[in-house]
């Protein structure tokens, strides 16, 4: 018995001496920072037409960075690198750490974002466990359990105050602990939201081999040059890396980091740069090449803090993870207060395909103008968006294409979360509107991100409730509900603005009088014209000044129409006389 103790004495304390010293992470994110997801994106094959940015210029052998006189490392167009403490979110500051590099470039002066808001907005749970009340739109983890692009990409892309973003001031990060916060003091720190993504383009997935940069054929080595190119037009992205300071995988002395055992991903980073000629002598395993990427971390400056204690380590590009799930923060804009964001999938969940035409249907607050909408793609697509700006409710069975009207065809190259403005923005004044995305490209390899629901959204109207969300089967033929295991809302999101014009919905005829229903954004004193044309002569004309109030009014002209006939309406500034909205046209 006492030999077994012995012998298990021995054992822990060998244990105990190879194991690294608890300051090694004192620093550092104590859980795992990074969760892979389960969702897969799939890219368009090398070689292909639809292969992004394959087309570019040659890449530089070096970017991001240049030495100093007696040799130091500088970064440039990077904010200063932040410290995360013992929580486990990295991946809100590599998020963040490729969104700033992008308002730099917007020149915007000092960016500091609130990774804060973003944690507590999109995860359910505090440290110890207890409920936010965050249900529907966090993720059920803790606050320092990690998160990956699905969490970023969902509080990003949402119109709610559970999404953003804000500038640090507005919600400081506090690096020692995570505490108890209540969905209403987070909501109610998104009333300062400052910023809006618009778009997050992903450039790799899940890393199916490590970079070879010797075979220009390597899958990998392809992915490569997309990340480079990615850094080059949108000066940061995050990724993610099996991160451990342990063993032979980091040189303290000189930043360098190779793990060349394939462990899973649990860390975020930010790719800023690269260098070819990095020597594979800088590592203390030596790669099978030289060569490496420059990546902003988030632990901090000083001793043994990357390179010279700058915050900046340099990852071999034979790295085991580095580059796995990377994408891009692309065109952070002010944040617009009086737009309204229609949506019903607040958090992202899973995957629809099979389905070659959705169509999502929502209650209008008031007139406005639609003018982007939001799309999130699991893979390369090429679609087109209709509107119909006077939904009426009803079944599947009653859904008519013909009320749609296309606005314009989308291809995007890359998965990603993509906001598309409307060439020619819709303007909203019926009870309810919607939009159809229909897919061009083949609806089996086509995906979408979704969202599961416990029921599908609903429309109540005074003749009865009907579902907001609706597809299209090719096979079928037939429109019906979005079904998987769960059942499952696609991720497509209407984003509009108040309207503040005036325009002529329609005009007809009933018993010698003309009736012209008019949508105005603003109170508006206006002359009404109508005159009626016969093979371009007008015949008959008729005018009448009317105080036009926000919503929909209506006009009523005495003048007839006859078979054959066709009619003008002009709307001219009381004033002035000058035109204030486009002529309306249309037959007897």
């Amino acid at each position: 018995m006492w030999k077994t103790c012995k012998n298990l004495f021995a054992f822990a304390l060998a244990l105990c001496l190879l194991l690294p010293a608890p300051s090694a992470w004192a620093d550092e994110e104590d859980f795992p920072g990074w969760i892979t997801p389960e969702i897969e994106p799939r890219f368009a094959e090398p070689g292909t037409q639809s292969a992004p940015l394959l087309r570019a210029a040659p890449l530089p052998e070096s970017y991001g960075f240049s030495r100093g006189e007696d040799g130091t490392l500088e970064v440039y167009g990077q904010t200063p690198v932040r410290n995360q403490g013992s929580n486990g979110a990295c991946w809100a500051f590599s998020t963040f750490a490729a969104a700033e590099a992008g308002l730099l470039r917007a020149g915007v002066g000092a960016p500091d974002l609130s990774e804060t808001h973003m944690i507590y907005s999109a995860i359910r749970y505090d440290n110890s466990g207890s409920d936010t009340g965050n249900a529907e739109q966090g993720y059920p983890t803790r606050l320092s359990q990690g998160g990956n692009i699905l969490y970023a990409a969902s509080y990003l892309m949402r119109g709610t105050k559970l999404g953003g973003t804000l500038a640090e001031a507005d919600d400081p990060y506090v690096s020692s602990a995570l505490p108890f916060r209540s969905v209403t003091e987070t909501s109610a720190r998104g009333e300062h939201r400052k910023y809006t993504v618009r778009n997050i383009p992903i450039i790799t997935g899940k890393k199916k081999d490590i970079y070879d940069p010797s075979n220009p054929d390597n899958i990998s080595a392809v992915e490569m040059a997309e990340i480079k190119r990615a850094v080059q037009s949108f000066g940061a992205v995050s990724t993610s890396i099996y991160w451990s300071t342990t063993g032979t995988n980091y040189n303290p002395k000189t930043g360098a980091y190779y793990a060349s055992r394939q462990y899973a991903a649990n860390h975020a980073v930010a790719v800023v740069g690269w260098n070819d000629a990095y020597s594979s002598e800088n590592f203390l395993v030596t790669p099978p090449g030289d060569g490496a990427w420059l990546i902003k971390n988030s632990w901090g400056t000083g001793a043994d803090k990357g390179e010279g204690g700058s915050g900046y380590y340099w990852v071999s590009y034979y790295d085991k993870r580095i580059g796995e799930w990377t994408y891009a923060i692309d065109g952070v804009t002010d944040f617009d207060p009086a737009a309204s964001v229609y949506e019903y999938d607040y958090r992202l969940d899973d995957t629809l395909k099979g389905y070659d035409a959705y169509v999502v249907c929502f209650p209008a607050n008031r007139v406005e103008q639609l003018t982007e909408v939001k799309i999130m793609l699991d893979s390369p697509a090429e679609f087109q968006i209709s509107v119909c700006a006077d939904y009426i409710p009803g079944d599947a069975r009653e859904l008519s294409m013909e009320d749609f009207s296309l606005v314009q065809t989308v291809r995007k190259e890359n998965p990603g979360f993509y906001t598309i403005p409307l060439e020619n923005p819709v303007i909203i004044a019926g009870e309810f509107f919607a939009v159809r995305v229909s897919f061009l490209s083949d609806a089996e390899e086509t995906e979408i991100y979704s969202y599961k629901k416990d029921s599908f959204p609903r429309l109540d109207t005074e003749t009865g409730s009907y579902s907001a969300v609706f597809a299209h089967r090719p096979e079928d033929e037939e429109w019906g509900l979005v079904r998987t295991s769960n059942i499952s809302v696609p991720c497509i999101k209407a984003v509009t603005v108040p309207f503040e014009g005036i325009y002529i919905r329609n005009a007809q005829t009933d018993a010698g009088l003309l009736s012209v229903a008019v949508d105005s954004g603003t109170p508006i004193q206006a002359t009404v014209v109508a005159a009626s044309y016969l093979d371009g002569r007008m015949l008959k004309i008729s005018s009448s000044s009317i105080m036009f109030t926000p919503g929909q009014n209506l006009a009523e002209l005495a003048l007839s129409l006859y078979e054959g006939q066709d009619c003008k309406v002009f709307l001219l500034d009381a004033a002035s006389g000058q035109p204030l909205c486009p002529v309306w046209e249309g037959p007897s």
